[in-house]
């Protein structure tokens, strides 16, 4: 059983529902009867309630007038902590059973949805869930894998629901009618813009200009579009939990309001991690962009899109891409091990850059490493781990066998030992080629993640064996 708080009550689809959170942030929902009664939903419909409240990032963004017709009909006092508190065992309805949610099984089960499977209880061994925190896939198994992820580029549904989704900037002309932009306009604009505060200004400036410099082929009239409205609002951490429903964030930008919030009284020179927030949450104005048009057209330009979403990984590209503007290295970033995971997998490849992340979602990013690892559908499974694993490490009650992340472990190591070492390299190169990978991918990730850095030596041996790299010695 864990304590919850409960943010807010609300009517999706003519049903009531309370919205809680934990003290990691997981998100968990309970629905509640004209008698006020809680009980337990269903997995897709706890999924639909988590796809809405994870991508708008808070009460705030929330529309009425929505397609997704939230109604908000209490907002409670998030500073009453005694009346919000509540004790829940996290339980969803499966195939009719009550079963123990866990973060490795929503992984799972999300990723079962994303391939477009029908669900089924045997396909997860819903029978051992109830009595363990963890359970065993398979993530080579074939059934995972029957249908080809398409990649999201954009969906036009303007003549029925004036609604216009962009998801690859090839198509962005489909919504904006301006001609590019030179550094000289994006200046001018945010100078002009009395919404972003003084002291940000040289901040923005400079993010803008590094961006251009270094990414000059990118599209950024979204990113302009942005910043004629752009609001920064400096608060309390109070203030910003009520926007994120997130404890760890210390800064988020909402995509249907424009606007920044980071927190107040915080120290912006640069080398100092709240100018590394700014920036964050800056690329994300590079591609997150919601507004109505001229004609009155709902437009929605983002990075995820409808056929792969999470969280940490889409946010750990955004770091990565925001730490790649500066003049030094900075190894210390939001979401760590993912970030690093990304930054080693990207390092490697050939057919993808950062300058994609602007300019491509995200299964355009599985769909490049699949092609640079001759994969079939298999790089979708990976990201779903590296999700599980994350909220493994957020959640106190789940602690799932090291074993489940090995599949991470592997590809990222036969990736880097592919690109890093040949016919020629002997098994003590091959050693300090996995020393260097091993460092890179736990550089500051905490001890919680539990990492089996003996595995990717035992997973070194079987590479060099199948590479006819001879071991000389075992220093295991």
């Amino acid at each position: 059983m864990k304590e919850y708080t409960k943010i807010l009550t609300f009517v999706y689809k003519g049903e009531i529902y309370r919205y809680y959170i934990d003290n990691k942030g997981k998100k968990f929902f309970t629905t509640i009867d004209i008698n006020e009664k809680e009980s337990y939903i269903t997995i897709e419909k706890y999924l639909e309630l988590l796809k809405i409240f994870s991508k708008k990032r808070g009460v705030k963004n929330i529309n009425r007038n929505d397609s997704e017709d939230i109604e908000i009909i209490s907002d409670d006092n998030m500073q009453n902590t005694k009346k919000n508190k509540k004790r829940i065992i996290p339980k969803v309805i499966i195939g009719g059973v009550t079963v123990m949610l866990t973060s490795f099984l929503l992984s799972c089960i999300i990723s079962t949805f994303q391939a477009g499977q029908e669900f089924k209880e045997d396909y997860l061994a819903i029978e051992d869930v109830t009595n363990s925190s963890s359970i065993s896939v398979d993530p080579t198994d074939p059934a995972s894998q029957d249908e080809e992820l398409e990649v999201d580029t954009y969906i036009d549904n303007r003549d029925f629901s004036k609604r216009l989704y962009i998801y690859d900037m090839d198509y962005v002309d489909m919504a904006i009618d301006f001609e590019e932009k030179d550094l000289n306009d994006f200046i001018d604009v945010i100078n002009n813009n009395s919404e972003i505060p003084e002291k940000f200004k040289p901040i923005f400036i400079d993010y803008c200009t590094r961006v251009f410099e270094k990414y000059p082929d990118i599209e950024l009239r979204p990113f302009y579009q942005n910043l004629m409205g752009l609001e920064v609002e400096e608060c309390t951490e109070e203030e910003l939990l009520k926007v994120t429903f997130d404890v760890n964030s210390v800064g988020c930008y909402v995509q249907s309001e424009n606007k920044i919030y980071v927190l107040e009284n915080k120290d912006y020179s640069e080398g100092t991690w709240d100018y590394q927030v700014i920036f964050h949450e800056l690329s994300h104005c590079l591609r997150d962009s919601k507004y109505v048009d001229k004609d009155g057209n709902e437009v929605d330009i983002s990075f995820t899109g409808l056929n792969y979403w999470d969280i940490p990984n889409a946010e750990a590209i955004n770091s990565l891409f925001a730490v790649s503007l500066f003049d030094y290295e900075e190894k210390d970033i939001a979401y760590q091990f993912q970030s690093n995971a990304h930054k080693i997998m990207i390092d490697c490849m050939d057919n993808y850059t950062l300058s994609d992340y602007v300019n491509h979602s995200l299964t355009y990013y599985i769909k490049q490493l699949d092609e640079y690892n001759n994969d079939d559908n298999y790089a979708v499974t990976i990201l779903s781990l590296m999700n599980a694993q994350y909220e493994d490490y957020h959640n106190d009650n789940i602690s799932a066998p090291q074993s489940e992340y090995y599949p991470i472990y592997d590809y990222i190591s036969k990736m880097y030992l592919t690109k890093h070492t040949d016919e020629n390299t002997t098994y003590e190169e091959a050693r300090e080629t996995m020393d260097d990978l091993v460092e890179q991918l736990t550089y500051d990730v905490p001890e919680e993640y539990n990492i089996d850095t003996n595995h990717f030596y035992d997973y070194l041996d079987q590479y060099c064996e199948s590479n006819n790299i001879a071991i000389t010695q075992n220093t295991k």
